[in-house]
């Protein structure tokens, strides 16, 4: 995966998760009995290089 790739796959998840953060305050709001909407995957970015902390 190139740097842009990762940077498009980062931004994309960026994205999802304001929209879900978004949505998880909509269904806060309004006693819905429905399930509340599920958390985005991170991109699978880092699978073969591992960060030495």
């Amino acid at each position: 995966m190139t740097f842009d790739q990762a940077a498009a796959a980062n931004d994309q998840y960026q994205s999802d998760t304001r929209k879900w953060a978004a949505e998880q305050r909509r269904h806060t709001a309004s006693r819905e009995p429905r399930r509340p909407p599920k958390r985005p995957d991170p991109p699978r970015i880092l699978t073969t290089v591992h960060i030495r902390r």
